[in-house]
């Protein structure tokens, strides 16, 4: 019985984080990304706040996208680049960006 009443409380304190978060992107205006594209830019976030930088590379190998297949993050990687969050780098290096969350 305590383990049933401990789950059940796990699961309130999860439905009321999911609509925090959920009020939270809708606030910040990216409630339509989808799924690959919301763990891409999370990801890139937490590069971004060590260096200036990140590769695609950096991103392709980050553990929480292990669930997507390259070509999804390749391509999420490109909308998030057409929307304006990730700016490209003129460093010569390919695949570099800078993250921009001030225009978006």
């Amino acid at each position: 019985m305590n383990k049933q009443i401990n789950r059940k409380r796990v699961f309130v304190a999860f439905a009321k984080l999911h609509f925090v978060l959920r009020e939270l992107q809708s606030d910040l205006g990216i409630e339509d990304l989808s799924k690959p594209e919301l763990d891409i830019l999370s990801v890139a976030i937490q590069l971004a706040k060590d260096e200036a930088t990140f590769s695609s590379s950096e991103i392709v190998g980050y553990p929480l996208l292990q669930q997507h297949g390259r070509a999804t993050v390749y391509r999420a990687i490109s909308s998030l680049e057409d929307r304006g969050f990730f700016a490209p780098e003129q460093t010569g290096a390919k695949h570099s960006y800078t993250l921009d969350l001030e225009t978006n």
